[in-house]
């Protein structure tokens, strides 16, 4: 079936749009539904900042990102700010070369990513000259 003749909704939890084929709920996309109710997730692939299979655009209402970050499963650290200081360059300088705006610097320096970009993290390892381990840092759960 092609994808402008299927169904699009908009989720009731983060206000994505999403092809209401790919969902087993009806009124939240396969995201929100995997994560509230544990329902079969999409296998996403992004393109241009959308899934090309469900639609879903990488939106988490603020109630699934405080069940994302309780800890249940840890979470990943990035390292950028350390990074920086290490190699003794600036924030401005970094984006210059690694052909980023200021503010995406800033969003990955405060851990504000909710969604990791392979290109990015790519270009952030190129210009400090670093490896992925020295950039990211899994931080498991606190045990119970």
């Amino acid at each position: 079936m092609n994808k402008e003749k299927e169904l699009v909704a908009i989720c009731d939890e983060c206000g994505s749009e999403y092809l209401k084929s790919k969902s087993e709920m009806m009124a939240l996309c396969p995201e929100c539904s995997h994560i509230l109710y544990g329902y079969k997730n999409c296998d996403h692939k992004f393109k241009d900042g959308r899934c090309t299979l469900c639609l879903w655009d990488g939106s988490r209402s603020k109630y699934i990102k405080s069940l994302i970050s309780s800890g249940k499963y840890g979470t990943i650290r990035i390292k950028l700010n350390e990074l920086i200081e290490k190699a003794g360059i600036s924030k401005n300088k970094l984006s210059h070369r690694a052909e980023m705006q200021r503010t995406q610097i800033n969003h990955y320096c405060n851990n504000e990513i909710t969604r990791l970009d392979i290109d990015v993290l790519a270009r952030l390892c190129t210009v400090l000259e670093c490896e992925i381990g020295d950039l990211l840092e899994f931080v498991p759960p606190e045990s119970k």
